[in-house]
């Protein structure tokens, strides 16, 4: 077991080296630090590549091979047939499924009254699936994080929206995206506006985690169930969890190693939903 004062000193300079690497990395570059620190960030500075089929297909067929497996887990604990849940849809969880289908009807609708509320529609998509997915858990076990342990649920909010905006200040040096509407916000309103969807991020990931981790004990129990079968022993190290490893250097070549080419963002962010609040994305700026 790792002490506490250990977890924290870890912590603590992973945190300095996603701070300071990539400035070290424009400074070694001979850029202006200054441009990579603007917020909002409104200035492009990176030339992003073409279309690319090659590049196109890889991602597909990397995330065909990524699904694959899941979606065979899935067909299987189907046709070994389900057992009786032990519990009832939660109202919360129903409360959910409305708000997932009325917020998503709305995001992709364009009616003149609701044009002001028009960009805030993915905080309550979100929301909406953090619900269904604990609620689909509660079902499945009796029990859920979010009714067991509400403290630590709820600050995984706060954790999630610092958490993300470490991804942006990465994305600061490489602009694998960019939010067209943040030219019409000040940095406040970029603050409160971005930071609300960001929130979202570690709750819906955790709830997905443990989503699989009842699907795998129940494919465990059906395949143990059949005459003849040997008990499945859990995966200590599965590709998901090597794939995530990351190379620190990365952090502080992603600007030097490309000069006068759109720097490549590969080997810093893991493989996480990326949210793209709507409001961000608006043209129109302040909800117009």
């Amino acid at each position: 077991m790792i002490s506490l004062s250990r977890r924290q000193g870890i912590f603590f300079l992973l945190a300095a080296m996603l701070l300071l690497l990539p400035v070290a990395g424009v400074w070694l570059a001979g850029y202006p630090v200054a441009r990579y620190l603007e917020f909002p960030p409104r200035t492009r500075y990176v030339v992003p590549a073409p279309f690319s089929w090659p590049v196109f297909l890889g991602f597909l067929a990397f995330g065909l091979a990524v699904l694959f497996p899941i979606l065979l887990r899935l067909w299987r604990v189907r046709k070994g047939g389900d057992r009786p849940l032990p519990g009832r849809f939660p109202w919360w969880g129903w409360l959910g499924v409305v708000l997932g289908a009325g917020s998503w009807f709305l995001a992709w609708t364009r009616f003149p009254w609701f044009a002001p509320w028009q960009p805030h529609t993915f905080t309550p998509l979100w929301l909406a699936y953090v619900l269904v997915v604990n609620a689909l858990v509660y079902r499945r076990t009796g029990g859920c994080l979010m009714t067991s342990r509400p403290r630590y649920f709820l600050s995984l909010f706060a954790w999630s929206a610092g958490f993300w905006w470490f991804f942006e200040y990465l994305n600061r040096f490489v602009q694998n995206w960019y939010y067209p509407a943040v030219r019409d916000f000040s940095g406040l309103e970029y603050f409160v506006f971005a930071t609300l969807p960001f929130s979202t991020v570690l709750p819906a990931v955790l709830r997905i985690g443990k989503t699989n981790a009842v699907l795998r004990e129940k494919a465990r129990e059906e395949h143990e169930k059949k005459p003849g079968r040997k008990p499945i022993l859990p995966q200590k190290n599965t590709p998901a969890q090597r794939i995530s490893d990351h190379n620190p250097g990365g952090l502080g070549g992603v600007v030097g190693g490309n000069r006068g080419k759109a720097p490549s963002g590969s080997g810093i962010l893991p493989p996480l939903p990326r949210p793209s609040p709507p409001l961000l994305y608006h043209q129109g700026g302040r909800g117009g």
